[in-house]
């Protein structure tokens, strides 16, 4: 099973509109993948879900509960400084990294993306990490 981080424009895409984002989560939930995830990324989700979406508190704490039922929570122990215009896609790179992700699932094409690769972990626009993981489920045929 893969091991998987998400950025956090991935979780909000997932619980705000669905589509792939969404897809990535219900194949977590099949069991397909195992999220891993760490506290900066939880908290910098619940604070664009409130600041820029208007969660409520409640809405929140759902969003917060649903997605630590299907992620391992990582704390990574070494800052990384790799991304000096957006000090939070740095948090997702630790969390890879700390947890031995396979794969990086990110919507940030100014700078998550065009790095493609860190420390030997892929980084795939959403559509791309859905393939690779759909991929990788066994059929009942096999």
């Amino acid at each position: 099973m893969s091991r998987v981080v998400l950025d956090t424009n991935v979780y909000i895409s997932a619980f705000l509109f669905g589509g792939v984002p969404g897809a990535l989560i219900a194949v977590a939930r099949a069991g397909v993948a195992e999220l891993m995830v760490s506290p900066p990324i939880l908290e910098e989700t619940a604070g664009i879900l409130r600041r820029r979406f208007g969660f409520t508190r409640a809405q929140v704490a759902e969003v917060m509960r649903e997605i630590r039922s299907l992620a391992r929570l990582i704390t990574p122990d070494l800052h990384r400084a790799v991304i000096r215009e957006d000090e939070p896609d740095n948090r997702v790179l630790e969390c890879a990294v700390a947890a031995g992700a396979d794969y990086i699932g990110s919507g940030d094409r100014r700078h998550l993306l065009p790095l493609r690769v860190y420390e030997g972990i892929p980084i795939l626009p959403p559509a791309v990490l859905l393939r690779v993981l759909q991929a990788q489920t066994p059929t009942s045929e096999s």
